[in-house]
């Protein structure tokens, strides 16, 4: 496919959609450029998040499960 034809399609899908989804549209066609202009920018900023993400939770399973030891003890001694 050409890019005319490409263009053709974009234009034709988008004309009917509502103005609200119109925007996401718009949204996505500035999100692409912008990750097309800043690629290994854009490609750090993900990783970043993506560790602080991971560190994040695994902070949140450290903190949920730092009894899970004493609590299982404490089931054997019951039973």
């Amino acid at each position: 496919m050409n890019q005319t034809s490409y263009e053709q399609i974009i234009v034709a899908g988008v004309k009917h959609l509502s103005p609200e989804r119109q925007r996401e549209v718009v949204d996505f066609v500035y999100f692409l450029r912008e990750r097309e202009e800043n690629g290994a920018e854009y490609t750090q900023l993900i990783e970043a998040d993506l560790a602080e993400l991971m560190s994040d939770e695994l902070k949140h399973l450290e903190e949920e499960f730092k009894d899970y030891g004493q609590s299982s003890n404490f089931v054997q001694t019951i039973w």
